[in-house]
């Protein structure tokens, strides 16, 4: 069979084409392919770091030591990631020392007892914690004793 000058012509257009098509679309989805693997383990390894960042956990706090003192409840901060009790204590010599200490999340303190309205300003309570590893005026709470004899953990 022989084709004439045009039609050849057109059979090599059609075929070059199809050809580029046929490239442009193997290169093309696979160089997408490559770039959605490559941004999912740049997200993945991006959502990580927050996570490594935030959970120092005990290397935070002292957990050699356990501090039961008198205090105040000066603040009550039913949130997420950590509920936290903001309170006065009174140190050795008298002074005054507020103090800030962390928790659970709040589906983990409603499984042991609490609540947001458990604790108010101004309730005297007695708390056992462990300071920080740095001497600051944060803590881990360990237990907390109400006025009225309640114990929360």
């Amino acid at each position: 069979m022989t084709f004439s000058g045009a039609a050849n012509n057109s059979y090599a257009l059609v075929h070059r084409v199809g050809l580029r098509l046929l490239v442009h679309w193997f290169l093309g989805n696979h160089w997408r392919l490559q770039m959605k693997g490559t941004v999912l383990v740049l997200g993945l390894l991006l959502m990580a770091i927050p996570v490594f960042a935030h959970h120092g956990g005990t290397s935070l706090y002292d957990m050699s030591k356990e501090v039961t003192t008198e205090a105040t409840v000066t603040e009550f901060l039913w949130t997420n990631p950590h509920v936290e009790i903001g309170l006065d204590a009174k140190g050795d010599r008298g002074k005054v020392r507020h103090w800030i200490l962390e928790t659970n999340s709040t589906p983990v303190m409603v499984n042991r007892g609490w609540n947001r309205k458990i604790l108010q300003p101004g309730d005297v309570i007695k708390v056992t914690f462990n300071p920080s590893q740095r001497g600051g005026s944060v803590g881990r709470l360990i237990k907390l004793n109400k006025a009225d004899g309640t114990e929360l953990r």
